[in-house]
Order: C-alpha cells, then sequence, then structure tokens
C-alpha cells in the first residue's frame, strides 16, 4: 500500500484488455489490500464498478468440482483454481460491503459452506468461517441464510473442539464468533458446561433482602452495555493496527467500535463510550 500499487491496478483494471484471469487477480488484490478500508473511496468505486462477485463464485464452484474455470480461461490457456488459493481470496472480498452483498447474491454463501466441509486444513477451514462470519453482518436475512444452508452444522464441531489443542484455538474462537453472529452461541455450551450451571443454581444461595427495599437485590437494574468494546487510538500513528485489532475482536464475537467503521454521527462520543463495556487505548509514540 505505501508504494502506491492501487493506482497501477486501478490503471490497469479501468483500461480493459485484460484476461479475465488478469482482472480477476487485479480486483482480489485490490480487495485484499484495501477492502477493510471503508474510508478508501477510491478502492471502494472501483470494486463497485467492476463486479468480481460472478468470477469468484465461478471459480469456487470449480474448485469444489475439481474442474477447469471456464470463466476465466481464455484462447489455449486452462485456469484450474485451488480451494486453499480461492477461500482466502473470497474471505478477503467478503470484508468489502458491496462485495460482500454481491457475492451472496450470486449464491456464494451455499458454496463456502460447502468447501468448510470439504477441506481438511485448519487454516483453510478457518477462511471459510470468517468467510461466512462477513457474510452475517449483511444483516437478519442473511443470517438465515446462513443457518439454512447448513453453517451451524458444520462449524458447532469445531466450536467445540478440545480447548487444550492450540492447533485449533484459533479456528475454534472464529467459529464461536459466527455462532454468535448467528444467534445460537447459547447452543453450543457442553454438556459439562451445562451440568456446571445447573449445580451452581441448584447450589446457589437465595436472593438477599436489601434493607429498606421491597424486593431482593436482584431488582437493581443491570447496565446496558451497546458495544464490548470502545477502541481510542490516533489514526495518523495507529489506523492500521486499530482495524487490524477491530478485525480481531469482532471475529471473537465480541461488538467493538471503530470510529473509522462507524456509519452514524460522531458528535456524541462520550455516549458512545459510556455505552461500552471496555475501553481500550491504543498507545502509539
Amino acid at each position: 500500500r505505501r508504494a502506491g500499487v492501487f493506482e497501477h491496478l486501478a490503471d490497469k483494471l479501468d483500461a480493459g484488455g485484460l484476461t479475465p484471469y488478469g482482472q480477476f487477480n487485479g480486483l482480489v488484490a485490490v480487495a485484499m489490500l484495501y477492502g477493510e478500508d471503508a474510508a478508501n473511496e477510491a478502492a471502494n468505486l472501483l470494486l463497485s464498478r467492476h463486479d468480481v462477485a460472478l468470477l469468484a463464485v465461478a471459480a469456487l464452484c470449480s474448485a469444489l468440482a475439481g474442474t477447469k474455470c471456464d470463466e476465466l480461461s481464455h484462447t489455449n490457456t486452462m485456469i484450474y483454481i485451488s480451494l486453499n488459493r480461492i477461500l482466502p481470496q473470497i474471505r478477503s472480498m467478503s470484508v468489502h460491503a458491496q462485495t460482500r452483498d454481491r457475492l451472496l447474491e450470486a449464491g456464494a454463501a451455499p458454496l463456502v459452506i460447502q468447501a468448510a466441509n470439504v477441506v481438511q486444513s485448519p487454516v483453510e477451514r478457518l477462511h471459510a468461517v470468517r468467510c461466512l462470519f462477513n457474510f452475517a453482518w449483511a444483516g437478519p436475512s442473511a443470517v438465515e441464510t446462513l443457518k439454512a444452508d447448513g453453517a451451524v452444522e458444520v462449524v458447532r464441531p469445531w466450536a467445540e473442539a478440545d480447548n487444550n489443542d492450540d492447533n485449533l484455538l484459533e479456528l475454534r474462537d472464529a467459529a464461536q464468533g459466527l455462532l454468535r453472529a448467528l444467534g445460537v452461541i447459547a447452543e453450543t455450551a457442553t454438556a459439562e458446561e451445562d451440568d456446571a450451571t445447573q449445580k451452581e443454581d441448584d447450589e446457589g444461595d437465595a436472593p438477599q433482602e436489601v434493607s429498606g427495599s421491597v424486593g431482593y437485590a436482584a431488582a437493581i437494574t443491570e447496565k446496558r452495555y451497546e458495544y464490548g468494546v470502545f477502541l481510542s487510538h490516533k489514526q495518523s500513528d495507529a489506523k492500521d493496527f486499530a482495524r487490524s485489532l477491530h478485525t480481531l475482536i469482532e471475529g471473537r464475537g465480541v461488538k467493538c467500535f471503530l470510529d473509522v467503521e462507524f456509519r452514524g454521527e460522531l458528535n456524541d462520543l462520550e455516549l458512545i463510550v459510556s455505552t461500552s463495556r471496555t475501553l481500550i487505548f491504543v498507545l502509539s509514540d
């Protein structure tokens, strides 16, 4: 990004004359480098002008079938795409809201779920799960579609993986984050956790009356939080780091506030901070 690669990519893509495979690779590069930069208007416009979603879905279909991708092949060159290549690419594209929506319209969700069920590597599964997590942010209809297409059944075993297996730690966290985004995290509790919770309920002390009160201590209202985390940083010094941290936190199912990702008015930051459970300062130089 510091080398100014965007301008060169944009010129090539807008000029035309690229092979379908060349165009696809160029758009993938833009999505991977700038997809998370919601404030980059030029990148957003470029990704909106060139519809990479249809090519990506075609590539994913051919990868699942193990056949050449006709949409990307040209002249005498046959293009074959593997799942370990296309999954991280689609995951990067799904970060960009407009491209994510086009991927969903093109039927990417059930294909990514199928891919997640086919691949064996934890890294490839992680790409698929995080892509599905991004899809879930498209709204309630996307959530219902993912559930209907079997996303919960595919990722649930990974969300319940052995806590002592370091190789599966990142995949487990991502799977749990997806289940939270789909609204079914309560269903992922293990039998041991259910038993422990029930035992605590059975053995817990009865609520104590508060002096001068007509009710129990539980009558004290619990503060409602809008965000799990509020990220405070100086954009000129720590913008990229804060975005990475934001992605990491959201990927673990925690709603995180970051000003450059916020679509509302920023006039009342004090109120937003007051409704955040945790405040994190990114202390750059």
